[in-house]
C-alpha cells in the first residue's frame, strides 16, 4: 500500500485463486486500515476473475471499506484503458482528486481550477 491511508491513497491488490483460499487473503482478513480503493477490471480478463473482484467489492461494502468497482466490457487483463480511455482517465482522475487531493488541500484552494489551469499547488 502506498499513500497516506488516512487521507486516501493508492492500494494495489493482486488476488489470485491461491490467495483467495489463503488465510492471509484480504477477503478473509481485511486490513485494519481500509483506504479508499479503486478496482478497475475488464470483464474479458483471463488472468484475474471479474467475479472475484465483484465479490471482493461487495465484501468491502459489507465491512465499511470504500471500494469503487468499475468494469470495462470486453477488456482483457490491463486493457481497460485501451477499451475506453476517456472513461478510464475520468475514473482515475476523479478518484485521485476525491481521495487524495481534496482531503489534503489547504483551506480555500480550488483543486479543480488549479488542475484545469495546470498551475502548481500553492506553497
Amino acid at each position: 500500500m502506498s499513500g497516506d491511508a488516512g487521507r486516501g491513497g493508492v492500494v494495489t491488490l493482486q488476488l489470485s485463486a491461491k490467495s483467495r483460499k489463503s488465510s492471509s487473503s484480504p477477503s478473509t482478513h481485511p486490513p485494519a486500515i481500509k483506504p479508499p480503493t479503486l478496482l478497475i477490471q475488464g470483464d474479458a480478463d483471463t488472468q484475474t476473475s471479474a467475479q472475484m473482484n465483484r465479490d471482493f467489492s461487495a465484501m468491502g461494502k459489507e465491512i465499511g471499506w470504500p471500494i469503487q468497482y468499475e468494469e470495462f466490457p470486453g477488456a482483457e487483463h490491463t486493457e481497460s484503458w485501451n477499451s475506453d480511455h476517456l472513461r478510464y482517465e475520468k475514473l482515475v482522475t476523479n478518484f485521485f482528486t476525491r481521495t487524495v487531493l481534496l482531503p489534503a488541500a489547504p483551506t480555500g484552494w480550488d483543486v479543480r481550477r488549479t488542475l484545469l489551469a495546470g498551475s502548481r499547488r500553492p506553497q
